[in-house]
């Protein structure tokens, strides 16, 4: 070979391995071994968010392992991409060994992952807001670098871990709703708390309850019938709720009892109680809440006077 075809050998040879050492900078690739991990989530009993939506695009939840393992990390925010899958927003988890890895994992992220007086006044209880303090959590799912998936499902699925309050108006006699019932109050919460995105536990800060005054428009009763959004709190011992309806201006009381769940008493995590409430001319009239988990609860008959 010749000098000159020598010297367009190395040339050639040279910029050939340039261009390969620049390509590979411009591509994010793992350290060798290492296996990205994939997540796999849902929301136990129901594909719905507390506000009665689906997970929407661009929600987050803060993923964080359990010590343990040489796999570390904390608060790692993944995003819903509307195609059914949660997906990296700031760089993947991945697997440093073989070991089994457990997780923990909480809606909506948060960049610092804290979350401490927080208000469910009527502010946030909007469509848009309530999202905002639907808090959910899970634990206890695990994925490896051979089976890199962590699923959210069954028995490690995300759980509610706020209470919720539905009122189901019926019109009673001589009474009519359309246009006329603006809005009702529960006295007797306490508003304020905390939620723990390393525990899953959402916890009342402070014992001064304070009204959440809710305004209802344009209520059309559908066969007599009008049932308010569900409100959501945070659990609490709440033996007694004072409710107060608005109707054409005249305002009519009662007290909504809170049915035991599971043995154990006052609002809990995860559950809906739905009050059946009847409203006429000489009150309102509460039926016993049934339970479900994110859905039910019946109270005792009570009769209210204006």
């Amino acid at each position: 070979m010749t000098t000159d075809r020598m010297r367009q050998y190395f040339i050639l040879a040279a910029a050939t391995f340039a261009f390969a050492a620049c390509t590979s900078d411009d591509v994010t690739t793992p350290s060798d071994g290492e296996a990205a991990l994939r997540v796999n989530a849902a929301i136990s009993g129901t594909a719905t968010r507390a506000s009665g939506t689906e997970w929407t695009k661009d929600d987050q939840i803060g993923i964080s392992t359990l010590e343990g393992t040489e796999t570390s990390y904390t608060n790692v925010p993944y995003t819903w991409n509307g195609n059914g899958n949660f997906v990296p927003a700031d760089g993947n988890i991945y697997f440093q060994s073989a070991e089994p890895v457990t997780f923990r994992a909480y809606y909506p992220y948060k960049a610092d992952a804290t979350y401490t007086d927080v208000s469910t006044s009527a502010e946030n209880q909007s469509t848009a807001n309530q999202p905002k303090i639907d808090f959910l959590y899970a634990e206890g799912a695990t994925a490896s670098k051979n089976n890199s998936t962590v699923n959210f499902t069954g028995d490690n699925a995300f759980t509610h871990r706020m209470s919720q309050i539905t009122i189901k108006f019926t019109e009673g006699s001589d009474m009519d709703f359309d246009g006329l019932l603006t809005g009702y109050t529960l006295s007797g919460l306490v508003l304020k708390g905390s939620f723990d995105t390393a525990t899953g536990e959402a916890a009342v800060t402070g014992t001064t309850p304070e009204p959440l005054e809710i305004t209802l428009s344009d209520v059309t009763a559908t066969n007599k019938v009008y049932t308010a959004a569900p409100v959501i709190v945070f659990p609490q011992s709440a033996s007694g709720i004072d409710l107060a309806v608005t109707v054409d201006g005249l305002s009519y009381k009662a007290k909504l009892t809170v049915p035991d769940y599971n043995s154990a008493s006052g609002l809990q995590p995860g559950v809906n109680y739905l009050f059946p409430v009847t409203v006429s001319k000489t009150g309102l009239t509460v039926g016993t809440a049934e339970i479900k988990d994110w859905e039910t609860v019946t109270g005792d008959e009570s009769t209210a006077i204006m």
